[in-house]
């Protein structure tokens, strides 16, 4: 036994010794690029490289002169053979400071080392009588896998902030709700310095960072906290956009330590106010940021300097808003890191809305009027949080949040519904004479159906709380990977509703049963409960040829969840009315009966395992060269197999207890491939893939049940059965992206996703009593595609032009009918949207934009009787921005709309909308003055069409009215030297 034990243990470090050796012969590609502080490429570079500091390293440059150690372009691929350990590079070229910098080869797993910042600064020698050079900032630059903005290239207002200098980013847009994209690429995180932000909420830094504290904008695939295992950092060459696209604001170095802040209060016309501050703290280790913000001018922050505040998605209504909120950063060293935000937000809501109307069907349309008053009041607690351990062998992070809400709503719907097509001479006239007259001589209500007055009162409480936690692990005598997650969730929603149906059925119809007079009470509880554990072991193998590097990775993970959901709500009716009628408040009346009929109770359970393979194989030019095509390209394979165990119980006491059960067995692939090429004079990038997605109906929809607590819309169940539903998706982008003297690039990508078997809710409409009847039925047909172009280019050095294109399609399918077994009704809507904007630039910084944007929808149908139409809307646009003297500033921007095509002819308008902003700042004072004034013209209507198979509606919403405000913002930096 003592021979044996010995002769292990001399086995051991046999083996120990190979593996040793093995990992000190191990070979590495070295990579980066080389720049100057304003993006310009450093050309013929030497390079040398050294182990533990001090030894020196020989090492084969693929991208330099033959038998030197000097570059010939600005990129650097060097093969190197000298194993693990600690190494330093330094790179030198006449009239530059000498750069030098750390890395670490740390397992034998690292194949690749990339060196994302190479900059080099130049010499700093002056002389006397020296002749002053102005070079024009280059605005946008392609640095390896990275689009880089200088700052410094754009022309802003004064307190301008982070979302004005954003929008002025070529290709660059942001929503109302804080979604950045960029070339139609949607941007996962904002972040400052490398660091999240106010995670989920990015309109927080947006506006209210100032935009002169900003050096440079990146974007870039961001590689996960523990790519220091994960090598997922080590490829300079990888598509853009290919993962987690972020957008990364970089602050200059006198904002990287020191203190802000922001200070703004303004008045205007019709009492509308605004106040707001902002601060911002920065150490070596800790970085602090609060907010405040209180308005009523129906946003989150003040309005766009550029009249962005006039954004078609930021019309619903009048909002009157209170917020605030805390961000930090804590980091000690690079073992441990802790960040998170508190964000409070309390807001009341006015709406108004008018629509038109038509719903098809086979026997004739009809023609719907309606109008809805709303006030929503909410109060919400969001909190996420991180912390991030590093250790050499292992990542670890817990990440904790919790969402809270709490909602008051009160509503009224006006509706009614007509045989015939009616016509108003003003927006909302058939309503104000159905709801205001009862006199049958009325022209409205000769023709009229029925009429609805609906009134709701509603409040909810919504609490929902995760734990996230991620583990890496890869020692370093690994070649493997593996990955560890597991999340815990819980979400309790509690609901309180009560709605008033008053009903009156119209001289046109033949119905002669009584209209429906009903006072409806629910009480609606939500527990859910969830959890997730999963593991995934990934590997990759490297051949670094002389001419193109060859790459293979496989990947395999299980994952296994489980969902309970448990779902009661509790009735109450009576039909009979209030009095007086008026919205109502939240309660129950003793005069209401329970309704078992519509108080369920239901139980849900899901398990589901399931496992993952994927193989990825790339092939890339190993060194690549200044101007030759340099092709890379690869594939994706991946293949998800799912099993789906699900259990749901549906009781009405009394009445019906139901236990359905069924297993779901799925395999769903996935494919793409890509084709890249980059050098001096242009990136190229393709790539195509394909998908498939299955889905199964709600079991709601599968019980034998009749929903009756809305009178006027009755839901039935399909206990006969319903198929799983199928997607296909395929998709295709193109990019290029021009080096040359006038900077241009190019984005094409399209999209294209057929359904079969999805859920329609079949509608048999009886026109007398105006009641909907709706069954869930398979359909198939439904699908849509779209082809997107974006092109900018620098037409000269002070000119420069953004063009873009839409077209896209969609097919709607589903089933309606009039008192009858519903017929398949099948609309194509197909609409085009070019747009172009040219800006040019003066020399005192002063801009003027011009450009037009037109959009046309066309909706037809092989239906017998459709009425095919098309619908226009010009918008032409102008944007100034000029630099007055005594530091005064002059923002115009008038944006009119012509709506054409439009059945409703109220909806047909014309809009004169005129947004202008003068900021004066008084030097070294930190004070600035800004009288700001929205729609001049007082012209927005902010009107909107959309168009299915079940019918077209054209809406006008309520907006902010026009208003003057006059603000004063003061600024403090306390900058630390």
């Amino acid at each position: 036994m003592h021979k044996f034990t010995r002769a292990a243990v001399a086995a051991m470090l046999l083996i120990c010794t190979i593996l040793s050796a093995s990992a000190d012969l191990k070979k590495f590609m070295l990579t980066g690029y080389i720049y100057d502080r304003q993006w310009n490429n450093v050309d013929s570079c030497e390079v040398e490289l050294f182990k533990d500091d001090t030894v020196k390293v020989d090492f084969k440059l693929l991208t330099g002169i033959d038998g030197t150690n000097k570059l010939k372009n600005n990129q650097l691929r060097a093969l190197v053979n000298s194993g693990l350990g600690e190494y330093r590079i330094t790179i030198y070229k006449d009239g530059y400071s000498l750069y030098s910098s750390h890395f670490r080869i740390g397992s034998v797993s690292e194949n690749q080392k990339y060196l994302r910042t190479i900059t080099l600064d130049k010499d700093m020698h002056r002389n006397l009588d020296e002749v002053t050079v102005t070079g024009t900032r280059i605005k946008m630059v392609m640095k390896g896998d990275t689009v880089v903005y200088d700052a410094a290239a754009f022309q802003l207002s004064k307190g301008s902030m982070l979302d004005a200098l954003v929008r002025q980013l070529p290709g660059a847009t942001i929503s109302q709700d804080g979604v950045i994209e960029v070339n139609g690429r949607k941007m996962n995180e904002l972040l400052i310095n490398g660091k999240d932000f106010f995670k989920g909420d990015p309109k927080v830094a947006l506006q209210n960072l100032p935009a002169y504290t900003v050096k440079d904008i990146k974007v870039y695939d961001k590689a996960d906290d523990d790519a220091y295992l994960t090598h997922s950092d080590a490829n300079a060459d990888k598509l853009e956009g290919d993962k987690n696209l972020v957008m990364d604001v970089r602050l200059k170095k006198e904002y990287l330590k020191g203190r802000l802040a922001n200070i703004e209060a303004g008045y205007g016309t019709d009492d509308r106010y605004m106040g707001r501050v902002f601060g911002l703290g920065y150490t070596d280790k800790l970085r602090v940021s609060v907010f405040g913000n209180l308005n009523n001018v129906g946003n989150t922050s003040q309005a766009g300097d550029q009249g962005q505040w006039w954004e078609r998605t930021s019309e619903n209504g009048i909002n009157r808003v209170n917020m605030g909120g805390i961000d930090y950063s804590y980091k000690n060293g690079e073992e441990t890191e802790l960040s998170g935000s508190v964000t409070v937000n309390q807001s009341t809501n006015h709406e108004h809305e008018l629509s038109s109307v038509t719903r098809f069907y086979s026997t004739g349309d009809l023609y719907r009027r309606g109008e809805m008053l709303s006030k929503n009041k909410s109060f919400s607690l969001r909190t996420n949080h991180r912390l991030r351990f590093r250790a050499k062998a292992v990542s670890f992070s817990i990440l904790p949040s919790v969402d809270w809400s709490r909602n008051k709503n009160r509503r009224e719907d006006l509706t009614a519904t007509f045989e015939k097509d009616v016509a108003e001479s003003y927006r909302g006239q058939a309503i104000d004479s159905v709801f205001s007259s009862r006199s049958t001589d009325n022209e409205y209500r000769r023709d009229l159906l029925t009429s609805l007055q609906q009134l709701t009162g509603a409040e909810g409480d919504n609490f929902h709380g995760r734990l996230t936690m991620n583990t890496t692990i890869r020692p370093a005598t690994w070649k493997g990977i593996l990955n560890v997650q597991t999340i815990g969730d819980i979400q309790n929603n509690s609901d309180e509703k009560r709605t008033l149906f008053n009903q009156e059925i119209g001289p046109a119809s033949t119905d002669t049963s009584n209209p429906v007079k009903r006072d409806n009470y629910n009480e609606t509880s939500l527990r859910r409960r969830a959890g997730q554990v999963g593991a995934t072991y990934s590997r990759d193998y490297t051949d670094f040829g002389e001419t193109r590097t060859k790459r293979f990775s496989w990947a395999l993970g299980g994952i296994y969840d489980y969902t309970y959901n448990n779902n009661d709500i509790d009735a109450y009716s009576a039909d009979r009315l209030p009095s007086p009628l008026t919205p109502p408040s939240v309660n129950r009346p003793d005069y209401l009966l329970a309704d078992m009929a519509n108080s369920p109770y239901t139980r849900h359970s899901n398990s589901s395992p399931r496992v993952t393979a994927s193989v990825n194989w790339s092939s890339q030019p190993t060194a690549p060269g200044d101007s030759t095509l340099n092709a890379g390209y690869g594939v994706y394979l991946s293949a998800s197999y799912r099993h789906y165990i699900e259990h749901y119980d549906f009781e009405k006491p009394g009445i019906t207890e139901q236990h359905l059960k069924r297993n779901n067995d799925w395999l769903l692939p996935n494919a793409s491939f890509f084709w890249n090429s980059q050098n001096k004079v242009r990136t190229l990038q393709f790539s195509m893939g394909y998908s498939l997605w299955r889905d199964a109906p709600d079991f709601r929809y599968l019980v034998d049940n009749r929903d009756t607590s809305d009178p006027m819309n009755i839901v039935l169940g399909n206990p006969d059965g319903l198929r799983n539903s199928l997607e296909h998706r395929l998709y295709f982008n193109f990019g290029r992206f021009g080096r040359g003297s006038r900077r241009s690039t190019i984005y094409i990508y399209g999209d294209w996703r057929v359904e079969t078997n999805s859920v329609a809710m079949a509608q048999t409409y009886n026109p007398a009593t105006g009641v909907t009847v709706t069954r869930p039925e398979n359909i198939s047909g439904n699908w849509e595609a779209s082809v997107t172009g974006q092109y900018y280019t620098e037409l000269s050095k002070s000119l420069s032009m953004q063009t873009y294109l839409l077209v896209g399609g969609i097919n709607s399918a589903d089933y309606v009918a009039v008192d009858a077994t519903p017929q398949r009704s099948s609309v194509f809507s197909t609409r085009v949207t070019p747009s172009a904007m040219f800006n040019y630039k003066f020399k005192n910084g002063s801009t003027i934009g011009a450009g037009m944007r037109v959009m046309a929808l066309n909706q037809h149908s092989e239906r017998e009787g459709f009425n095919d139409r098309t619908s226009y809307e010009y918008s032409p646009r102008i944007q100034v921005m000029l630099k007055l003297p005594a530091q005064i500033e002059l923002n115009s921007n008038f944006n009119p709309y012509f709506r054409r095509g439009n059945q409703n002819k109220e909806m047909n308008t014309n809009e004169y909308v005129w947004n202008a902003t003068a900021v004066k700042t008084f030097a070294n004072s930190g004070l600035s003055l800004k009288l700001a004034a929205y729609d001049i013209l007082k012209s927005a209507k902010h009107v909107y069409s959309t168009v299915n198979a079940q019918g077209r509606t054209e809406t006008w919403r309520n907006c902010l009215p026009r208003y003057v405000m006059l603000s004063a913002i003061y600024r403090i930096d306390m900058k630390k030297k």
